[in-house]
């Protein structure tokens, strides 16, 4: 029995592995052949790191000034971005590496994450290596993160897609009530929200549903509560460097809905056309 569970494993772990590997092929491959594409993402992002490599050639740490945005008016804080994660790009480019293709390595190192925490997650909720050779290209390779990596190029959203998994596991260890559940589930979620800001304040209502579904849970086991809170204590004072000053700048400026065209119809309506016409038939 215990030479046949060992195979299993044995045969399920070179499933996963091989999945992985044609998975990030398949993934990057656009990339590869053609090149970044999307106009405003690329750009936007590429400026802040060469404005944090200009700061780390000139010795200051950090770079809260995203100069090289807006033809060198710039940024203070930026409204869905942090530039926590930037900053190892930023020191290859201060090196004298090409941004561009630090942009491109950084995309694949990107993918890379994404199915490497979407593989942990399906594991370790499910205990089934299978369920997570089904989890990572489905996660990896559906629309959403197809136009996020080929068609628009956007590393906010693509680093967003890595901490998503791990706030689920956090919050299923924090219902499970594992040991240091709190600080999963604190750290992530403060990952996430120096990647991406709409992608927190998702996580965010997810947590605030769970919180509601888990209300007779928590009157039989109060230690859940304590650990509740502990998260979101651990998550905003790690995340306050640069939460506070996201709400004092969210509660001076006035927001913007890019959702809508100046004439207010959505714009998420045309991306689908414009992505399919971006992807030649042979890639396709």
């Amino acid at each position: 029995m215990t030479r046949g569970k060992s195979w299993v494993n044995w045969r399920g772990g070179l499933l996963v592995l091989a999945v992985s590997i044609i998975t990030f092929v398949w993934a990057i491959l656009p990339i590869w052949l053609n090149g970044i594409r999307g106009g405003y993402d690329p750009n936007f992002h590429m400026g802040r790191i060469m404005a944090l490599a200009d700061g780390i050639r000139a010795g200051h740490f950090p770079n809260p000034i995203g100069y090289r945005y807006l033809q060198g008016m710039g940024y203070g804080v930026g409204f869905f971005y942090g530039n926590f994660w930037l900053y190892p790009a930023a020191f290859f480019v201060a090196q004298g590496a090409a941004v561009g293709q630090v942009y491109t390595v950084l995309l694949c190192v990107l993918v890379a994450g994404a199915m490497l925490s979407i593989g942990l997650t399906t594991v370790i909720m499910t205990k089934n290596l299978g369920a997570a050779a089904v989890a990572i290209p489905a996660y990896v390779l559906n629309y959403y993160n197809v136009s996020v990596l080929f068609g628009r190029a956007a590393i906010g959203e693509a680093m967003a897609l890595i901490w998503m998994p791990l706030v689920v596991i956090g919050a299923y260890a924090v219902w499970q009530g594992w040991r240091y559940d709190w600080w999963l589930l604190g750290g992530s979620m403060v990952a996430l929200l120096v990647s991406h800001l709409l992608s927190f304040v998702i996580a965010v209502i997810f947590l605030l549903l769970l919180l509601l579904v888990s209300l007779p849970r928590m009157v039989k086991r109060p230690r859940m509560v304590w650990h509740w809170l502990l998260a979101g204590i651990f998550g905003a004072g790690l995340g306050a460097a640069f939460l506070l000053p996201l709400v004092e700048q969210f509660m001076v400026q006035t927001y913007k809905n890019t959702a809508l065209d100046s004439a207010g119809r959505p714009l998420i309506l045309g991306s689908p056309i414009n992505i399919v016409s971006a992807i030649t038939p042979w890639i396709a």
